[in-house]
């Protein structure tokens, strides 16, 4: 029986964020960890540009690295009207995506990363350019560094 990769996606993502609850734990965040934003039409992946520092063999990310299209790639459609190219669409989404995360939320602010709170798959970002939006981590990209 065929399954939809969606669902075997899903299914990794909820058992890892299930491992990480029951362990008092969370994912670091690193470069091809998976976000969504609120108002998104599907999943991106977050870049991070910090090569020295290695997790899982990915380079790791602090609360800093919320650079449109240098560490947040654009999602595959907006949905929220207040975005600035809805104009351009005639209000029919979805809109282009313009990501411009504000920096995230430490959720680990005793972890320093390069001189900044490390991310986590818990933090968050709040999107600047699509009013309102909340870029979030689905999926962390490497499943051997977590912190307590």
């Amino acid at each position: 029986k065929r399954q939809d990769i969606s669902t075997l996606i899903a299914a990794k993502i909820n058992q890892i964020n299930a491992e990480s609850a029951q362990a008092g734990t969370n994912p670091i965040t690193t470069a091809t960890t998976t976000t969504l934003c609120s108002f998104g039409v599907g999943p991106s992946n977050y870049l991070s540009t910090r090569v020295n520092v290695l997790v899982g063999n990915k380079p790791g990310a602090n609360i800093l690295d919320s650079n449109p299209f240098i560490n947040h790639l654009p999602f595959p459609g907006c949905t929220n009207p207040a975005n600035p190219t809805a104009a351009a669409s005639f209000y029919i989404p979805p809109y282009i995506c313009i990501p411009a995360g504000a920096p995230y939320i430490p959720t680990k602010p005793n972890i320093i990363l390069q001189k900044a709170p490390i991310n986590v798959l818990n933090s968050k970002s709040f999107c600047q350019t699509a009013v309102g939006g909340i870029i979030q981590f689905i999926a962390p990209g490497q499943i051997k560094g977590f912190v307590k």
